[in-house]
């Protein structure tokens, strides 16, 4: 064999001298041999919990595991963006990652938010308030504890929200200003329920979801019942309208707060003329439209998202509904404006915090001038205001707390807080709330009026600029 190799040989060489192979094309692909690459073994990540294990797995199976996001030089990243590719160790639940940097301590925070898609404008203000909070905190040199936020956008999808959910669970145990009841029912209260995480002053106002066994969660807003107490004493003492409609979201969210619409109607012996629901997640309200406006109610309230509830009280115009008065819950502040300036309609809204812009306790007026300072080109808002109120309450709660930060203790702390900036609080232990109270923005230039329902055993409390001292609304 290695004589016939030998001879192979010598016959191509020959051939090249006489000219009979021809010379290799310049513009060919030459191969090379490439030196191998030593890729590091990857030690897999160690759980605790089994169960854990195998759920995140099942959320990761889709997407590459090798890319790992490099650290933040700052320790401060306050930028919303995707889930990391990798998961790290799940810290223990029962305290908040705290480090040294130089003099000051860090606590970490995390939020999952829709910054895009449907609800993508309510979660971008709500992103906004944290961040004017914890990035002004940063510019304060007497501060000796800082905020590290980290906020995932869940695209308004509730599989999205879920996975983030599992991820951040993963940085810290704190969760602040969670928004969406889906993701809050199906995952959140059973984390909560199971000590895994501290769910603090979630957008969200549900009763179901305020129980008094829910001790690792805390509520600053009111709920939807108290929200539905106010519009509806609005509508009858206010407006002398007592012949009421509903427009709602054919969802459990829809239905529960229709539920709680009826019991208080009963509670005036009154009754729903009509009601039209959307399917979730599209504008279809034709028939909804058709179904009310053949009652001819004097009041409508929309329990919708903003852009049905737009299409709804579009369509109900066109349908003759002129002499109707549209009513909404916070959510819809965010369209009012532009219903009015659009379509010449008000619509009267509930709101869970104060006039952000006319306001006059000292907290709405540092609101508005830290807003002009950091974020001059956003705008001012009840989200923003309320997501910002919730920065302050966590930061009060956990500057002077010593290490290691435990949840139960923050949570404990931030029961107590009675005071911020003029903004009275009192917390209830049966619904996990800090504040009752809801103003009524009627969509003129007022200031917007603060409710008291008459079951309100608290009198209503009108709070003055640089003042401590309360006065009774009369």
């Amino acid at each position: 064999m290695f004589i016939r190799l030998l001879n192979f040989s010598f016959l191509l060489l020959a051939l090249a001298r006489t000219g009979t192979v021809a010379p290799a094309d310049p513009e060919q692909t030459v191969v090379t041999p490439v030196t191998p690459v030593k890729i590091k073994k990857i030690t897999p990540v160690k759980f605790e919990d089994s169960k854990l294990a195998h759920l995140v797995a099942e959320q990761k199976s889709h997407e590459t595991q090798e890319h790992i996001e490099p650290e933040k030089k700052s320790g401060h990243d306050n930028t919303p963006g995707e889930p990391k590719k990798d998961i790290p160790h799940a810290p223990d639940p029962e305290f908040i990652p705290i480090k040294t940097i130089g003099d000051q301590t860090e606590v970490e925070v995390c939020s999952s938010l829709s910054l895009t898609g449907e609800e993508g404008q309510l979660g971008k203000q709500i992103n906004d308030g944290m961040n004017l909070f914890f990035n002004k905190l940063k510019k304060d040199k007497k501060a000796q504890r800082l905020v590290k936020l980290y906020v995932l956008d869940d695209h308004s999808d509730f599989i999205k929200s879920k996975a983030n959910l599992i991820e951040l669970m993963h940085q810290s145990p704190a969760l602040l200003n969670l928004y969406g009841s889906d993701v809050l029912l199906s995952k959140v209260k059973n984390l909560v329920e199971a000590k895994k995480i501290a769910a603090i002053f979630p957008i969200e106002g549900r009763e179901v979801l305020r129980k008094p066994t829910y001790t690792q969660m805390i509520y600053l807003r009111a709920s939807y019942e108290d929200e539905l107490k106010a519009i509806v004493q609005f509508s009858i003492t206010e407006l002398n309208h007592k012949k009421f409609a509903a427009f709602y979201e054919a969802s459990d969210w829809g239905e529960s707060v229709l539920q709680s619409l009826k019991k208080i109607l009963a509670t005036h012996n009154l009754t729903l003329l009509a009601e039209g629901a959307y399917p979730q997640g599209t504008v279809n309200v034709s028939d909804a439209v058709s179904k009310i406006s053949k009652t001819s109610p004097n009041t409508v309230l929309c329990i919708a998202q903003s852009r049905p509830a737009y299409s709804f009280i579009l369509k109900a115009i066109d349908a003759g509904m002129y002499k109707s008065v549209f009513l909404g819950l916070s959510n819809l502040l965010s369209i009012q404006k532009n219903i009015q300036k659009s379509l010449g309609v008000k619509l009267i809204v509930s709101s869970v915090v104060p006039d952000p812009e006319k306001s006059t306790i000292p907290l709405a007026k540092q609101y508005r001038d830290d807003m002009k300072k950091y974020l001059p080109n956003r705008p001012i808002s009840p989200y923003s205001f309320e997501a910002y109120i919730n920065a302050m309450l966590f930061y009060e709660g956990i500057k002077e707390m010593q290490a290691p930060l435990a949840t139960a203790q923050l949570i404990s702390r931030l029961e107590g807080i009675t005071d911020v900036h003029g903004f009275k609080l009192s917390f209830d232990q049966t619904t996990r709330t800090l504040c009752h109270q809801v103003w009524i923005s009627d969509g003129s230039d007022k200031e917007w009026v603060l409710s008291h329902p008459k079951d309100t055993e608290t009198p209503s409390t009108v709070y003055n600029e640089g003042e401590n001292t309360e006065t009774e609304r009369k």
